[in-house]
């Protein structure tokens, strides 16, 4: 869970809402500069991804991710999951 928040924060977010049975399971963002909060459950309901499956499956998360613009995010979880691979 670290990582990803570290990660969060490089990329300027803080998680205004993470957990879940995942260490990915995020369903809020804010960003630190601009203060902007991005609900990723109000856009997994907007995009017609089940809810649950933002707790139960990290693909879920990274949908709502790119639905919400936020492919750096996502570039960001792809590289910790590499890394994690690879240990």
């Amino acid at each position: 869970m670290e990582r990803i928040l570290g990660a969060l924060a490089r990329l300027g977010y803080a998680a205004g809402q993470i957990g879940g049975l995942h260490n990915q399971a995020i369903y809020c963002l804010v960003h630190r500069k601009s203060g902007r909060t991005i609900d990723l459950a109000e856009v997994a309901q907007r995009e017609g991804i089940d809810l649950e499956d933002l707790e139960t499956k990290p693909e879920a998360v990274r949908q709502a991710l790119l639905a919400a613009g936020l492919t750096d995010v996502v570039e960001e979880l792809d590289r910790l999951d590499r890394e994690e691979i690879t240990r």
